[in-house]
């Protein structure tokens, strides 16, 4: 990722919580393998038309310990605009944060690929929000209108174990 980069969050929100694992948001084991090869393409077809910078997949620390681990390795920081976070139906925006969706991918791209990419993940069935911008300064701020906290001081904290 590279300062001004957008950030981009795409996920299926067709799910609910796992029954068993509380930060699992479930949107495969009921869904036919053809829709989830569908819904995964996504990163690929993203990777082999270079439209995307850098991108994760979405895993246990949810999406904002994702994107923490993402800037963490590409050394950068970000603000993200908790706002415009798509929450699925039934769930508050503080539950959806502590999950990992099944399906779900977080990616940077530059400004003038923004529609494309959006497209591709609509396209292929996952909701997808620019959520951010990438920034030079090692630290992951969230806001909220005027409101904003540093999530991850990334020059002095470790999200992935590798400083």
């Amino acid at each position: 990722a590279e300062p001004g980069d957008l950030i981009i969050a795409a996920y299926d929100v067709d799910g609910r919580p796992h029954p068993r694992f509380a930060i699992n948001f479930d949107s495969t084991s009921f869904k036919d393998s053809s829709v989830l090869a569908q819904q995964l393409g996504a990163m690929r077809e993203l990777g082999e038309s270079g439209l995307v910078r850098a991108g994760k997949d979405i895993s246990n620390p949810g999406l904002l310990g994702t994107l923490g681990m993402l800037l963490e390795t590409s050394r950068v920081g970000a603000v993200v605009d908790i706002e415009a976070i798509v929450v699925p139906e039934g769930l508050t925006l503080a539950s959806w944060l502590k999950m990992y969706p099944g399906m779900g991918f977080v990616v940077t791209t530059r400004p003038e690929n923004q529609d494309k990419v959006l497209e591709v993940f609509s396209r292929r069935g996952l909701t997808a929000r620019v959520i951010g911008r990438v920034t030079e300064e090692r630290k992951l701020i969230i806001r909220s209108g005027e409101q904003e906290a540093v999530l991850f001081d990334l020059a002095q904290e470790c999200v992935t174990g590798i400083h």
